[in-house]
């Protein structure tokens, strides 16, 4: 429905639809939460079959909670003296990941595996 609202908003900004756009005012229903817990062994399994970036994501999102929306969103300019700051996506909350032995290390894998860099 959301794709079909977004054409008719098009083609009605375009001149192609002359009627408001039926979708508008639609609610959709809501979703239900996701109740499925990912195993150690699916994640490894996951984890082996990935590129080195996808690896590299999931490293850092493990053991840090991070959805994947939030690493998405980071990028080589973030990184500070302080550690990786960033916003949680579904909650809108600044918090920073603070400089350690195991952060230096991943993004120095991920930025020399990239452009032959490191990452401060």
């Amino acid at each position: 429905m959301r794709l079909l609202s977004a054409v008719m908003t098009f083609a009605r900004r375009i001149g192609m639809l002359s009627a408001p756009n039926p979708c508008h005012g639609l609610r959709l229903p809501g979703g239900q939460p996701r109740e499925r817990y990912v195993t150690d062994e699916e994640f490894l399994a996951v984890a082996a079959l990935a590129p080195p970036m996808v690896q590299y994501a999931m490293d850092l999102a493990l053991p840090r909670g991070r959805d994947g929306s939030t690493l998405l969103a980071l990028e080589r300019r973030h990184i500070t003296d302080a550690g990786l700051p960033f916003t949680r996506c579904k909650a809108g909350e600044q918090q920073v990941i603070r400089w350690s032995d195991d952060l230096d290390g991943l993004l120095t894998r991920s930025c020399a595996s990239r452009c032959g860099c490191g990452p401060r």
